[in-house]
């Protein structure tokens, strides 16, 4: 990573995966064996809008044991290092967003039609209200 810290809340955008993973702690922290989640490309936009890529992986061992008893399961630790790829607008965001659902629609009709999560995204005034939508 460069000099730049990431800040929590961040959001994490896989290539080719239609969820969005908003978190306010835990990255790197995966079940046993869930090594793939962090297969790249992978985008990380954390609180201040700096973007991230995921630059490389490595497994370093199990979590801390409160961390398996809370997820219930055995749990591993991953050390992620990341490369800082500029900042982007709250503006910027939100279109980012969008078109990242706008792609399968379908997938997120739980949460209600495109018009009525386009104006849920578009009425938060900052980054991490924005993220903290995809927990």
């Amino acid at each position: 990573m460069t000099n730049i810290e990431i800040k929590y809340p961040i959001i994490l955008i896989r290539n080719k995966d239609h969820n969005l993973y908003g978190m306010d702690k835990d990255l790197g922290l995966i079940s046993k064996g869930g090594d793939s989640f962090y297969k790249r490309p992978i985008e990380l936009i954390d609180k201040n809008g700096f973007i991230f890529e995921l630059k490389s992986t490595k497994n370093i061992g199990n979590a801390k044991l409160l961390d398996s008893i809370r997820f219930f399961q055995p749990m591993q630790q991953m050390k992620l290092e990341f490369i800082e790829q500029g900042q982007t607008t709250l503006v910027d965001f939100k279109k980012m967003i969008l078109s990242h659902i706008k792609k399968k629609p379908k997938h997120w009709l739980a949460l209600g039609t495109m018009e009525m999560i386009e104006e849920w995204v578009n009425e938060k005034n900052t980054m991490s209200e924005l993220i903290k939508m995809f927990k």
